[in-house]
């Protein structure tokens, strides 16, 4: 079964013939290379001017507070409490405000979940 000249060229002096759209991927992935490296540098020098400032994150209320306006979704509240303190955590510095902080998230989180501490405390140790 002979291939239509449009849709196999041969390839240098092995006369195999390379179908035109292994050629295409070929060229698509050497392409976006440079893209990839280049955002995944950006990211990596990026500094902490997007993380969460100490200022948004002393704005949360008191568990007793907040229950009930999360209309039964506590567990939800205390998961993105927690993520936003490993974001905290993950700086490489963190002065005393942040730690009182911390602490207070703490125990927004177990107040929101008591059995919280259980579920990621327990899996650490």
């Amino acid at each position: 079964m002979a291939m239509s000249p449009l849709a196999q060229v041969t390839a240098f002096a092995f006369k195999v013939p390379v179908p035109i759209a292994y050629i295409v991927r070929v060229f698509a992935v050497r392409a976006f290379i440079p893209l990839f490296v280049f955002l995944q540098d950006s990211l990596d020098h990026r500094t902490d001017r997007q993380a969460i400032t100490l200022q948004e994150l002393s704005q949360l209320p008191r568990g007793e507070y907040l229950k009930p306006a999360l209309l039964g979704y506590h567990h939800l509240g205390a998961d993105l409490i927690w993520l936003q303190m490993l974001q905290m955590l993950g700086k490489r510095k963190n002065s005393a405000d942040e730690y009182t902080w911390l602490y207070h998230a703490l125990d927004v989180i177990t107040t929101l979940d008591p059995h919280y501490a259980y579920y990621v405390g327990g899996g650490s140790f």
